[in-house]
């Protein structure tokens, strides 16, 4: 072999390895790009949220979130998934255990600029509700998958306890049907600061039978000062907040719960009633025989009966007391006695006057007599 030729034999040799190494470094990096490599000088990638906090609870009009996944460029092809988990003790062999897995609805690709990709997603906790409990703060972590993957070392999240409400004035509370009342909550584990993270709502029967109930939000919700001296006591961690209540056509039982921006969703707290209004009961005097035929006018005189569409009223719910001083009378013969059993006859007489309901009523009680007046019981009683 001539010198000319060992040389030049000599330098492919020399430049092969070369080759082969440009050759893998290319195979790998378009590996490690496809599964949502980085791209900022081989720092490694990380998650990060605006707030490394999500309620247990979340309200169901407040459920989008997003994650920002830094130095990685996931795939728009690519196959996400956005895992809630709530660690357990790790395996024997070393290995991570989770109590408890949510995988979250509806993950998608939002944004890939630079080093950084953002993934939207919306809250779902039931999984987790469902080993844990939503009373008390669970310590939890986010992971973010694509075609099945991590990204990134997950995060920690802390999951926040559900709030809780009472009703400060305690069971029964009694609501105007013309709006306007204040109703006074006793919450506790809110963690907004101000009024302008809270929104109360009520929920009732639904007057057009369409869906069970319906619910609508109350006015001007706040933070309210509590007076130690003149309004009952709150337990240990609760904030009194109030809100105006909205009108209601009809009578009967009202839910109230509170959202919270930070804290979510509240537990809903029963005993609240939409009373009726009487306006006027004529005639003003009756027989002491009984017999005497009574017409009430007002507003929101009858509840609804359940699952009738549309809402109809519920004569059968209705109870009449008369009352003369501080002598309270119930006829005899039970709730029914000045209805039944003719109230069909009294349900053709009940009809409509502009905002009023105006209802035909025979009494039989043997109490009435001038200076008496109708007055309404408490709904379903």
């Amino acid at each position: 072999m001539s010198f000319f030729s060992r040389a030049l034999l000599l330098l492919v040799l020399l430049s092969l390895p070369w080759s082969l190494a440009a050759c893998g470094a290319g195979l790998v990096s378009g590996a490690v790009a496809s599964n949502g490599g980085n791209g900022n000088g081989g720092a490694p990638p990380t998650l990060s949220l605006p707030t490394q906090a999500f309620p247990l609870s979340p309200s169901p009009q407040a459920l989008a979130r997003t994650v920002v996944i830094a130095n990685a460029a996931i795939s728009t092809g690519a196959v996400l998934q956005v895992l809630l988990r709530v660690p357990g003790p790790n395996l024997p062999d070393g290995r991570p255990s989770y109590i408890a897995t949510a995988s979250q609805t509806a993950p998608v690709l939002l944004s890939g600029q630079g080093a950084s990709t953002v993934v939207g997603f919306d809250l779902a906790t039931a999984a987790i509700v469902a080993v844990t409990t939503a009373s008390a703060d669970v310590a939890a972590q986010i992971a973010v998958l694509a075609d099945g993957r991590e990204v990134a070392p997950p995060l920690p999240v802390t999951l926040l306890a559900q709030p809780t409400v009472r009703l400060l004035d305690g069971a029964p509370v009694f609501v105007s049907p013309l709006g306007g009342q204040l109703m006074r909550l006793a919450c506790r584990d809110l963690r907004s600061l101000d009024e302008g993270g809270l929104a109360v709502s009520v929920t009732t029967a639904d007057a057009t039978g369409l869906q069970p109930t319906v619910t609508r939000p109350c006015l001007r919700p706040s933070f309210a000062v509590h007076d130690p001296d003149r309004d009952p006591p709150l337990l240990l961690g609760e904030r009194l907040v109030t809100a105006e209540v909205p009108g209601n056509t009809f009578a009967g039982a009202a839910m109230f719960f509170v959202d919270d921006a930070i804290a979510g969703r509240s537990l809903p707290v029963e005993g609240a009633y939409y009373q009726p209004d009487v306006e006027v009961a004529l005639p003003a005097q009756g027989s002491t025989r009984g017999g005497t035929k009574l017409t009430l006018i007002g507003r929101a005189l009858l509840p609804l009966v359940p699952g009738r569409s549309p809402g109809e009223p519920d004569f059968d719910a209705l109870s009449i007391q008369l009352r003369k001083g501080d002598r309270i009378v119930t006829p005899e013969g039970g709730p029914h006695a000045l209805v039944s059993p003719r109230h069909h006859y009294h349900r053709r007489r009940c009809r409509k006057s502009g905002a009023s309901r105006q209802c035909g009523v025979t009494g039989l009680s043997r109490q009435t007599g001038q200076g008496d007046r109708a007055v309404p019981a408490r709904p379903g009683h």
